[in-house]
């Protein structure tokens, strides 16, 4: 069973992982916790035992606590609109493959066609 500090740790690690998003291929973990600590307003110090859950070094008031659960949802509405962004996009994207491949479908068919028309006199003549 967590107790009431472990779950606290766990919850400012959530949020500090958050707000590192999105990740890069080029990020390694001292740029995504600078990346938390700044979008949190956070020192990096602040940030890294988030970050790794020290609960030892996780001392959070009501204040600071409020203020960062604001954050996440500030940033969960921020991912969100990324998100969507990104599927509508992607939405887009497949819409014109589909197109093309349903004209490169139509076009070889059409090649196919013409070329039974153009066997078709020399079949008959022999």
């Amino acid at each position: 069973m967590l107790t009431k500090r472990d779950r606290l740790a766990a919850e400012m690690q959530g949020i500090v992982r958050l707000a590192a998003e999105p990740l890069r291929p080029c990020d390694n973990t001292k740029s995504l916790i600078g990346r938390a600590a700044d979008a949190l307003g956070i020192s990096y110090r602040r940030a890294r035992s988030f970050w790794y859950g020290s609960t030892e070094q996780v001392l959070v008031r009501d204040e600071e606590a409020a203020r960062l659960r604001d954050e996440r949802d500030r940033l969960l509405r921020l991912k969100e609109q990324r998100l969507e962004r990104e599927l509508h996009e992607l939405r887009t994207l497949l819409h014109y493959a589909e197109q093309r491949h349903a004209a490169a479908k139509a076009g070889q068919r059409q090649i196919v066609a013409e070329g039974a028309e153009a066997a078709a006199p020399a079949v008959g003549a022999a």
